[in-house]
């Protein structure tokens, strides 16, 4: 993806002398945006096309190749990919002096699983709504790679504004009400929120 051509483009500006993508489809499959790929060859980036690593060689401590398996393209995947399949014996050896691992993202499993009762899909993303609000817990709202998967800063900036313009949580405003304040109003869009008792802004 694009990730991956960040890195290569990044290693070549830092001194390497050769920098390969190693990608076990063909080119037409590719994840990242035609343009990240186009720059990336005219930066010098070489593709291996159709090559599966399946072993990093060390030697005395370090790296010293990339062992690579030949693919051939198969029937299509499920979300219409044509499927990557091994020629049996085709392996193949580069020489590296360094091999970087950019193969995608996925959430971190940490808050979804502390979280009882958080609906989250089988890649581990949270299930929200079109408000950003998720359909179990209410008083839940998440937005940016935690929803979207691997995305963009634009994208999560545009969900933490959408967050942030929603109506607060109704059980705050209920134990409002139960106070001998006056009854408590929603705040205006992307206004804070304050509990009774604490001080205010600018105070001691």
């Amino acid at each position: 993806g694009n990730v991956a051509m960040d890195v290569c483009r990044s290693a070549i500006r830092l001194g390497a002398k050769d920098t390969y993508i190693v990608y076990r489809r063909s080119q037409d499959e590719m994840p990242a945006d035609p343009e990240e790929v186009k720059e990336a060859m005219a930066e010098g980036v070489k593709f291996r096309f159709l090559n599966a690593p399946v072993e990093i060689i060390g030697r005395d401590g370090k790296v010293s190749a990339l062992k690579v398996e030949v693919m051939e393209l198969g029937e299509p995947d499920e979300p219409g990919r044509r499927k990557p399949v091994e020629i049996p014996g085709a392996i193949e050896t580069l020489d590296a002096d360094l091999v970087i691992v950019a193969i995608g993202v996925s959430p971190n499993p940490i808050v979804p699983s502390s979280i009882k009762g958080l609906n989250v899909t089988s890649k581990g993303t949270i299930v929200v709504n079109d408000n950003m609000q998720s359909d179990t817990i209410p008083t839940i709202f998440a937005g940016g790679d935690i929803v979207r998967g691997g995305a963009t800063v634009i994208l999560a900036m545009g969900d933490g504004r959408k967050n942030g313009n929603q109506p607060r949580f109704p059980p705050i405003f209920s134990a409002c009400r139960r106070s001998n304040r006056p009854a408590c109003s929603h705040p205006a869009p992307g206004s804070r929120l304050r509990a009774w008792g604490s001080p205010s802004p600018g105070s001691p």
